[in-house]
């Protein structure tokens, strides 16, 4: 046996034309591109163009990355009014486990408007110093503190 036949031997039993092809014989076809195929900081781009808070909640929900993605942007800028009894959802936003905390920038917290202020303003005082307590240091770009008319 001379060398040209034992390198003839090696060859792999795969030829380029088979690589170019599928497992069943079909020509190899590019991955289908959808939303989900595209890369993290595309997504990032889309998702950044989406302005309503409630459409940003609805991209949370719709996979973990997007969530990912969705929350930074819906804490970015936070409106909260404090006293009033719609603050049900209060203890849910102001809990260490809340992941969008850390991604405030900018807070604007209004004092509601009803007849009896004293037990609101208490009420707005302790909120305020359990938010501001639950932020990670220096991440605030602004703090606004504002009162409704009565």
């Amino acid at each position: 046996m001379d060398a040209s036949t034992q390198t003839d031997a090696i060859v792999p039993l795969w030829s380029l034309e088979d690589r170019l092809t599928g497992l069943h014989g079909a020509p190899a076809s590019p991955a289908k591109k959808t939303f989900h195929t595209l890369p993290h900081d595309v997504k990032s781009c889309i998702i950044e163009q989406v302005n309503r808070p409630s459409d940003l909640k609805n991209v949370c929900l719709a996979s973990k990355e997007l969530h990912e993605i969705a929350v930074r942007f819906l804490y970015h800028d936070v409106s909260l009014e404090l006293g009033s009894l719609r603050d049900y959802h209060m203890p849910a936003f102001m809990s260490r486990h809340n992941i969008g905390l850390k991604h405030i920038r900018k807070i604007t917290l209004f004092l509601s408007s009803v007849p009896d202020p004293c037990p609101s303003e208490q009420q707005a005082t302790f909120a305020i110093s359990m938010l501001l307590s639950f932020l990670p240091e220096n991440i605030l770009e602004e703090f606004r503190c504002g009162f409704t008319e009565t």
